[in-house]
């Protein structure tokens, strides 16, 4: 087995086989490797779209700064202090992209916008969330987008953050999540195929 070291490439670039980057001249099918941060009782029942993810810097940087540090911890009905959502464990995923070709023709980039997800919902740019993704959406197609680590405060240098927009982002999962909603109709999934 040859093993063949990849460096991260920017939005505009992609992996030849020799592991370096090169300039990309269209959309690319890309396949790498993306991180969940998740507790156990979310694995088994969780559909996997309209979600966050991250490489390993990125995950490991979320894990640091917001779920195990003061601020994330979180009290539970004992007092204790318990990881942010109770997050027990680091999912990896193999996946395969390629981002619509009225994003490459509008930015020059394999990327779009990051969008961060709640409970299954678009909530980047609040109040306004919905129109704002649903504009980008209705303007260049359903991009993944990414969205590099703040530098200078992480261990990790090259982490990112994901955004992976499935069927209706424009609603919840549920009608219980806390940002409020309605949960996902057939109407909306239809009219939003993701």
């Amino acid at each position: 087995v040859q093993h063949v070291e990849v460096k991260q490439c920017g939005k505009d670039e992609v992996p030849e086989p020799s592991g370096s980057c090169v300039a990309s001249t269209k959309p690319e099918l890309m396949t790498f490797y993306q991180y969940s941060a998740q507790k156990k009782q979310n694995v088994d029942d969780r559909v996997w779209e309209n979600v966050n993810f991250a490489n390993i810097g990125g995950v490991m940087f979320y894990l640091h700064n917001e779920v195990v540090d003061k601020a994330g911890e979180m009290g539970n009905a004992e007092g204790d202090r318990t990881p942010k959502f109770n997050i027990d464990r680091i999912l990896r995923f193999k996946v395969t992209m390629k981002n619509p070709e009225a994003l490459w023709k509008k930015y020059r980039s394999q990327f779009g916008q990051f969008i961060q997800f709640d409970y299954g919902q678009a909530t980047f740019g609040m109040p306004n969330h919905v129109e704002k993704c649903n504009e980008i959406w209705e303007t260049v197609g359903y991009e993944v987008g990414c969205q590099p680590n703040p530098t200078g405060i992480s261990g990790y240098d090259g982490g990112y953050w994901t955004s992976w927009p499935g069927r209706c982002p424009s609603m919840p999962f549920s009608d219980k999540a806390p940002q409020g909603g309605y949960a996902k109709t057939a109407e909306c999934m239809e009219r939003q195929p993701g």
